[in-house]
C-alpha cells in the first residue's frame, strides 16, 4: 500500500516540479517550449488516472489494514495520503493561476492583432499603394 501511494506522491511531484518552467514559459511567450512541457505534464496525468483506479483498492485495504497494522505503519500511510492531497491541491489552484495569465495573454494578443487590423484599414482608406516598379536605378558605371 504505501508503494503505491508513493507511486502517486511522485507523480503529483513531477507535476508540481513542472510548474516553474510552465510559469516560465508562459511569460516568456514560447508557445512552442510550452506545448512541450504541456506534452510531459499529459503523460504524468494520464499515469495519474491510471493510479487512481488503484487508489480505490487502497481505499478498502486501508480500511481493513488501518486496524490491524501497527501504529508507526498508520502515521506513515496517513502521513502519505495527506501530502498527497496537498500536492494535488496545490497543482490544481497553480494550474487555475496559469490558466488566468495565458488568458490574460490571449486577451492582449487579440488586443494587438485588433489594432493591426484598425492600422491596415487605415492605410488602406488613403489609397492604394503604388505597386509599379522602379524605372531608374542609380548605378555607379
Amino acid at each position: 500500500m504505501v508503494a503505491q501511494l508513493s507511486t502517486i506522491e511522485s507523480l503529483y511531484r513531477s507535476l508540481d516540479s513542472m510548474r516553474d518552467r510552465q510559469r516560465e514559459l508562459i511569460d516568456a511567450e514560447d508557445p512552442e517550449s510550452l506545448f512541450e512541457v504541456l506534452a510531459k505534464r499529459e503523460r504524468v496525468v494520464h499515469e495519474l488516472q491510471h493510479a487512481d483506479g488503484l487508489f480505490q483498492p487502497l481505499n478498502d485495504e486501508w480500511e481493513s489494514a488501518s486496524a490491524s497494522g501497527t501504529l508507526q505503519e498508520r502515521d506513515d500511510v496517513q502521513a502519505r495520503i495527506d501530502s498527497i492531497a496537498h500536492l494535488a491541491s496545490k497543482v490544481a489552484s497553480d494550474d487555475n493561476d496559469d490558466n488566468e495569465r495565458m488568458v490574460r495573454r490571449r486577451t492582449v494578443i487579440a488586443t494587438q492583432l485588433a489594432g493591426l487590423s484598425i492600422s491596415r484599414a487605415a492605410t488602406t482608406a488613403y489609397g492604394e499603394p503604388n505597386k509599379e516598379s522602379p524605372r531608374f536605378q542609380d548605378r555607379e558605371v
